[in-house]
C-alpha cells in the first residue's frame, strides 16, 4: 500500500491542450542511509468534461481522474545531497526494475527536472485508479526532509 502525500496547489493552463500543473508534498521524508520503504502516491487530477473549454482564468477545480496521461515535465527536491528515485505506473514496490518502473533516476544532489517531448503513462493497478508512484532511496547521510514533487502533464 502508497504513502499518500498533500496536494500543495493544483491548476490548468489555459492553453491547447490544457495541461495541469500539480504540486505535492511527502512531509514524511526519507532518513538517512534508507528508502521509502513504500511507494509514495501521487494522485493525477483532469477536468471534468462539463467544464468549459475557453476561460480567461486558470482553472483550479480538477475533479475528475486522470488514468492516462502525458507528462510534459516534473521536478522534485528535498535535503538529501545524495538519491535515488523511480517513476512507478503500479501501487507495487516489486515492479521496481520492471516494466512498471516508468523512469528512476540516480545521484539526484538536492533537486533536478526533466522535460519530455512524448512520455504516455498509463495506470496499471488492476482497479485502475488516478495515481503514478514514487520510490526515493536516500544514499546521503542526511534526512530529506520534505519531499517536493511537481508534475505538469496533459490528461489524455
Amino acid at each position: 500500500m502508497s504513502q499518500p502525500t498533500i496536494v500543495i496547489d493544483k491548476v490548468v493552463t489555459n492553453s491547447v491542450p490544457p495541461y495541469s500543473i500539480v504540486r505535492y508534498e511527502f512531509t514524511d521524508g526519507v532518513d538517512p542511509g534508507s528508502d521509502s520503504t513504500s511507494l509514495i502516491s501521487l494522485e493525477l487530477f483532469a477536468l471534468t468534461s462539463n467544464q468549459a473549454s475557453y476561460n480567461t482564468f486558470p482553472r483550479t477545480n480538477l475533479s475528475a481522474p486522470a488514468y492516462t496521461i502525458e507528462l510534459i515535465s516534473f521536478g522534485i527536491s528535498c535535503l538529501s545531497t545524495n538519491y535515488n528515485f523511480k517513476f512507478l505506473n503500479k501501487d507495487d514496490i516489486s515492479g521496481i526494475g520492471t516494466i512498471n518502473e516508468i523512469a528512476a533516476y540516480s545521484a539526484v544532489n538536492l533537486s533536478t527536472s526533466d522535460i519530455f517531448s512524448r512520455f504516455f503513462i498509463r495506470n496499471r493497478d488492476v482497479v485502475l485508479s488516478n495515481n503514478l508512484y514514487l520510490y526515493v532511496d536516500n544514499k546521503s547521510i542526511i534526512a530529506t526532509g520534505p519531499i517536493t514533487i511537481e508534475l505538469i502533464y496533459n490528461s489524455i
